[in-house]
């Protein structure tokens, strides 16, 4: 008999053992799985549960005595979770930014062409239709007037920079080729040159050595990203000017951010555009917004300008977006004049009429050409006029994010009815 109950004492233990093993390699298997990511919390949980049961069989009717299943927390490892890609081509991923300098008082100290060959310079926000309805991301400098002269002007580095990315287009402009160079200022601020007709010799260079890519069945466009090539300040970039005479300078800031109503129908650059101009120390700031023929608080114009709930700012036909050039004519934009902000302008990208700038002098009050921003979801059909175009064009907020707009012939003191009208949103 004895013998017998040290059998079935033995057997007991070898049972026990066995299912505390069992319960510490599912555990070992749930913390692997954590380390890897490879299950959900919904998983880890009925692991967890399971785990608890096989220590006490028991759980669910004596909860106070189970042993809770706590998984470790993951290593705190910052080079997991440090973006190692380039979110958009031109921006830096967060590891090569890690190796630019720190952005704490860095300024533009080279002006981009000699400004005594400015005559002109358009500030942020100008409309031209299809292709900027929505207000322009960057400033026109002006050297001659297009069409008049074929002359080339040296363009210089603004600062020392470090080379993000160069593209180059062949035949889009008056001109047989245009070039884009983005460039890093520091570790956020990048800034930019569009519409440069040729390169520097070494400019030439970097972008020939660049990871360079075509769209599939078009050779006219060349984008290379650049592994953040040094150029000191004052080197010459390459030559602008040609036929175009004019070329574009903008600014992003990662660390500043224009409050779109829907950021997620833009891309990158354009949440973060600033003014250029403003990177400059002040001197030299007012000498490029002497040339600047606009005269109020926002001298360098502005880019982002809804207004929650209003007409005013940006709207969209159906999924288009803002950084999708063939979304262009699904553009609409309610906005500021760049040169006289008290003038307000429809910017009609196409699709229910021809593209177009209706401009007008805003009233504050009624139904007609009545100011943007006051004009919300009350449904009232509002009328506006432009000082150039015959008709009128209807506009009806349904809610804050969605309108009707159709273009009717007429004056807006005649019946104001929709008879097809198109729908937007935000």
């Amino acid at each position: 008999m004895k013998k017998y109950y040290l059998i079935l004492l033995i057997f007991s233990v070898l049972v026990a053992l066995g299912c505390t093993r069992q319960t510490f390699t599912d555990k070992v298997a749930v913390e692997q799985d954590i380390r890897d990511n490879s299950i959900d919390e919904r998983e880890i949980k009925e692991k967890s549960e399971s785990n608890e049961n096989l220590v006490n069989p028991d759980n669910q009717e004596n909860s106070s005595e189970a042993v809770p299943f706590s998984p470790p927390l993951p290593e705190n490892n910052e080079e997991k979770v440090i973006r190692q890609y380039r979110e958009s081509p031109e921006i830096p991923s967060e590891k090569e930014s890690a190796g630019l300098p720190s952005c704490e008082n860095a300024i533009f100290t080279v002006a981009p062409v000699e400004l005594g060959n400015v005559y002109d310079i358009t500030p942020l926000g100008n409309i031209g239709p299809p292709g900027h309805t929505f207000p322009t991301e960057h400033t026109h400098i002006h050297l001659t007037s297009g069409g008049s002269s074929s002359r080339l002007y040296d363009l210089f580095a603004p600062t020392d920079v470090y080379i993000t990315s160069i593209s180059r287009g062949i035949g889009y402009t008056q001109d047989p080729e245009d070039y884009t160079i983005y460039f890093a200022l520091c570790k956020d601020v990048i800034g930019y040159y569009n519409h440069v007709k040729s390169l520097s010799p070494d400019m030439q260079k970097i972008f020939s050595s660049g990871n360079c890519r075509q769209n599939p069945g078009d050779n006219k466009y060349t984008y290379c990203e650049n592994n953040l090539n040094f150029i000191k300040a004052g080197s010459v970039m390459g030559n602008v000017g040609r036929m175009q005479g004019n070329f574009d300078f903008g600014l992003i800031d990662i660390r500043k951010s224009n409050k779109f109503v829907n950021p997620s129908r833009y891309g990158i650059r354009s949440l973060h555009i600033q003014c250029p101009f403003e990177y400059y120390p002040m001197d030299m700031r007012n000498k490029f917004f002497d040339i600047i023929k606009r005269n109020d608080d926002e001298q360098c114009g502005t880019v982002m300008q809804d207004v929650p709930g209003s007409l005013q700012g940006n709207w969209f036909l159906g999924d288009a977006r803002a950084d999708n050039g063939m979304d262009w004519d699904k553009h609409l934009a309610f906005v500021s004049d760049p040169l006289e902000p008290s003038f307000k302008i429809v910017s009609i990208g196409g699709t229910f009429t021809e593209a177009g700038e209706w401009k007008f002098k805003p009233i504050i009050s009624g139904q007609t050409n009545r100011i943007f921003s006051d004009v919300k979801a009350d449904e009232n059909i509002y009328c506006y006029e432009g000082m150039e175009q015959n008709g009128k064009v209807l506009v009806q907020m349904t809610s804050s994010n969605e309108l009707k707009i159709e273009r009717l012939d007429g004056r807006c003191s005649g019946n104001n009815a929709f008879r097809n009208p198109t729908l937007y949103s935000r």
